[in-house]
C-alpha cells in the first residue's frame, strides 16, 4: 500500500493548483494579452501530444499521421478545432480497425 500516499499527494497539488485561481479570482484581473495566451495553451498541448504520439509510436507513414494531416488540413480550411480532432480521431481508430 506504498501507492495511496501518492495518490493522497498528488490529488492534493491538483486541487491547490485549481482551488488558488477560483480563490483569488475577485482580487486581480488577468490582463487580455495573458487570456488571448491561455486561451490557446490548450490546443497546443493536444497538438504536441499528437504529433509525439504519431512521430514515436509505429511507422512514420501510418495511418496516424494520415489522420493528424487530415485534421490539420480541416482545421486550417474550416476553422473548427472540434472537426479536425473529430475526423482525425475517427481515421485513425477506423484505420487501426481495419489493420492499417
Amino acid at each position: 500500500m506504498t501507492i495511496l500516499p501518492l495518490i493522497l499527494l498528488m490529488a492534493a497539488v491538483t486541487y491547490a493548483t485549481r482551488a488558488v485561481p477560483l480563490l483569488a479570482s475577485g482580487r486581480a484581473r488577468i490582463p487580455a494579452r495573458m487570456l488571448e495566451y491561455l486561451r490557446l495553451v490548450a490546443p497546443a498541448m493536444l497538438a504536441s501530444l499528437a504529433v509525439a504520439t504519431i512521430l514515436t509510436d509505429g511507422p512514420a507513414l501510418g495511418v496516424e499521421l494520415v489522420a493528424g494531416v487530415l485534421g490539420l488540413g480541416l482545421i486550417i480550411w474550416r476553422g473548427s478545432l472540434f472537426l479536425g480532432i473529430f475526423v482525425a480521431c475517427l481515421t485513425a481508430a477506423a484505420g487501426r480497425a481495419v489493420g492499417l
